[in-house]
């Protein structure tokens, strides 16, 4: 009966001892996925920062080509060719933009992504965390039953030598 508690007791320790490690592990891993979370903020707001400075200078362009088409009677060959110039330049910058603003999708996703994985890793830590606690609650329990076990053999070891 003794060692049948043993036995359990260091079962249960030895699962206390698993959760114990991956509840650290899953703790690492919340660390990580933070940093990342982090990261992929600080890029998404270089490339908000970067679409901003893309649509001033695509404002900034159009205007310029407005201005050019008031000046064509005075310069009409080089209006022409500056023209097409800027506007193969703001073609440019708005696939820039696309392309921008297709990443900053993906950023938002991987984002939204990585918080909800932290939520979900944090709950599964809280989960370990009470189940620890059961555990060490039942380990006490288990090693106050060993206690009393013991007490009540020895007790009856006494009256047996009687």
């Amino acid at each position: 009966d003794v060692e049948e508690l043993q036995e359990r007791l260091g079962v249960a320790e030895s699962q206390k001892a698993d959760l114990e490690q991956e509840r650290q592990s899953l703790n690492a891993t919340i660390e990580q996925l933070k940093d990342k979370i982090a990261s992929f903020e600080a890029d998404w707001e270089e490339s908000e920062n970067r679409r901003i400075e893309l649509e001033e200078e695509k404002t900034a362009l159009e205007e310029e080509m407005h201005q050019l088409n008031e000046d064509m009677q005075q310069q009409l060959q080089s209006a022409k060719d500056q023209v097409r110039y800027k506007h193969e330049h703001a073609e440019r910058i708005a696939q820039t933009m696309m392309e921008r603003e297709t990443r900053i999708a993906e950023l938002e996703a991987e984002h939204q992504y990585s918080v909800n994985e932290a939520m979900r890793l944090e709950s599964n830590v809280e989960e370990r965390d009470a189940e620890i606690a059961k555990y060490s609650s039942r380990v006490v329990e288990q090693e106050k039953e060993i206690e009393t076990l013991r007490e009540r053999l020895s007790s009856i070891n006494r009256e047996h030598q009687r």
